[in-house]
């Protein structure tokens, strides 16, 4: 019993980072629950907000990373929400939206390259979940591209991205580590040697 109650408050902490609070749980169950549920969770989070007097989406931090998602499980499921928060949702989803068509492209462009060159790659973590897993990719927001290939290939293939105007940020690497580059964009992109980074 002893040995319970001393783990319990030493897991108390790194749980509350990793785990989302009531509010964040409500809106994840808004944008990913169905019909009803879904609408249960929205209006019970807007209760809440609402008797904090602060009811607008926009307000909150814990919103701004599902700002797509939300929009689109409300309209799917035919929620009713405050025109402002409607505005904001929606013109986070149209930002997204065109967003996703500049980063598809490069993606494409990258992809593209790699394959005329004879040089296998595979698509790694947001990208290919955005992809393979949800309904639309607008709806996975990706910040950067990781991509696997072959290690005797990483060399060949920076040089070849240059075309499509990519800079390298990270000097040659050592098997497997990963190879850093940005579009001029801004878009980053890494080529990774193997799926785990072992420590030397």
């Amino acid at each position: 019993m002893e040995k319970q109650s001393y783990l319990k408050p030493a897991l108390s902490h790194p749980l509350s980072v990793i785990l989302p609070t009531s509010e964040q749980t409500l809106l994840l169950r808004a944008c990913l629950h169905s019909d009803e549920s879904a609408r249960q969770a929205w209006e019970e989070w807007q209760s809440h907000r609402n008797r904090l007097r602060n009811g607008f989406i926009g307000d909150h931090r814990s919103g701004r990373k599902l700002r797509p998602l939300l929009f689109n499980a409300l309209r799917c499921h035919g929620v009713e929400i405050d025109k402002e928060s409607q505005t904001y949702l929606r013109s986070a989803y149209l930002r997204e939206e065109l967003r996703s068509k500049i980063f598809r492209r490069i993606c494409r462009q990258i992809l593209l390259l790699l394959k005329n060159e004879d040089i296998p790659a595979i698509v790694l973590k947001g990208t290919a979940l955005a992809e393979t897993v949800y309904d639309s990719p607008v709806l996975r927001h990706c910040h950067d591209i990781e991509l696997l290939i072959r290690n005797e290939d990483i060399s060949r293939a920076a040089s070849l991205l240059a075309s499509l105007r990519f800079r390298r940020v990270s000097q040659k690497p050592k098997p497997g580590s990963n190879f850093k580059l940005d579009h001029e964009s801004g878009l980053p992109l890494e080529l990774h040697s193997a799926l785990f980074q072992a420590d030397s």
